[in-house]
């Protein structure tokens, strides 16, 4: 019964977002609260964004268990992005960030007498991959590399921007981009990853994983674009393209610090995220993107317009 029960969860966000198109993500994260979120788990060639809230079960307190608290049909997967196994609904091969580390885990179904309409897994398998965030930091730069820019081009640019409104980032988008100065990301952060071996890793950074500042007066940043990296032994730093989720927070800048999202992220950022992640949006897209991020996040919610305009990116 409770198996045919997340069938019917899982069937009907499918129907209800029949529109949505498959795209490409991986991994997911495990954040502070112990929650697991997976933003293309897949299940009889559907793709989910899901929830998992953890669970003490009284009767096994040394065991670990999770329950499916919010799903919506996501746009693809990869790899590493986990998938239920129709035969006896066990999770399997579910890539996870844990404080900066990635693990591969299986979870076995678990039926809950004590819940019987609810979905829960238990943890049965867990396998470290190679491999850690050392630091998360401000970037400054976009980025990019300006050493081989002609610098006649900055006059013209700066007399474009100028003349854009305030807060008219789409303005400001068109002007950085005739210079031929387009930056990777509305925002911006800079990350360090460590390989500690002595051969190249894969690393993956999930879409949807929220970078908090220390400074709270500094704004956060959402990950939208699941990065897949080859780090070589030692330390690498690349830039990755975000988007800020704090209209009135200060800009970063290289000294500000970042850490993980200790949460979710709310109902409407979810949404967003289980229909956007791995798009590949235009600078245009991605100005009109950050203002209805910036909406649900103060407002908790999306208007209808938004709505039209994130189904005219699928």
């Amino acid at each position: 019964m409770r198996k045919l029960y997340l069938i019917c969860c899982l069937v009907a966000v499918t129907c209800l977002s029949c529109l949505v198109q498959k795209g490409w993500a991986s991994g997911g994260v495990i954040d502070q609260q112990l929650r697991i979120i997976a933003p293309s788990l897949e299940f009889a060639g559907n793709h989910y964004y899901a929830v998992f809230d953890f669970y003490s079960n009284p009767s096994d307190p040394q065991g670990a268990y999770w329950k499916l608290t919010a799903v919506y049909l996501s746009n693809g997967g990869g790899s590493c992005s986990g998938y239920i196994d129709q035969a006896d609904f066990s999770i399997k091969d579910l890539c996870v960030m844990f404080v900066g580390v990635n693990y591969k885990i299986s979870m076995d179904f678990f039926s809950n007498p004590q819940d019987p309409q609810g979905a829960y897994w238990k943890l049965v398998a867990v396998d470290p991959q190679a491999g850690s965030m050392a630091s998360v930091v401000g970037d400054e730069t976009g980025g990019i590399d300006v050493t081989n820019v002609d610098p006649s081009v900055y006059p013209q640019m700066w007399s474009c921007i100028q003349g854009c409104a305030e807060g008219d980032y789409g303005c400001l988008v068109a002007c950085i981009d005739s210079a031929g100065l387009t930056p990777m990301g509305v925002f911006t952060v800079s990350v360090t990853l460590y390989n500690p071996t002595d051969a190249t890793i894969e690393f993956i950074l999930p879409a949807g994983l929220i970078f908090v500042p220390d400074d709270s007066a500094v704004q956060p940043m959402l990950l939208l674009e699941t990065q897949v990296v080859s780090v070589p032994p030692g330390y690498i730093t690349l830039v990755l393209p975000t988007y800020c989720l704090d209209h009135g927070g200060a800009v970063p800048e290289s000294i500000d610090g970042y850490s993980l999202q200790s949460g979710p992220a709310p109902g409407c950022l979810a949404e967003i995220v289980s229909l956007l992640q791995d798009r590949d949006l235009n600078m245009e897209q991605q100005s009109l993107l950050q203002e209805i991020i910036w909406d649900c996040m103060e407002y908790g919610g999306i208007s209808g317009q938004d709505w039209d305009t994130i189904y005219s990116m699928l």
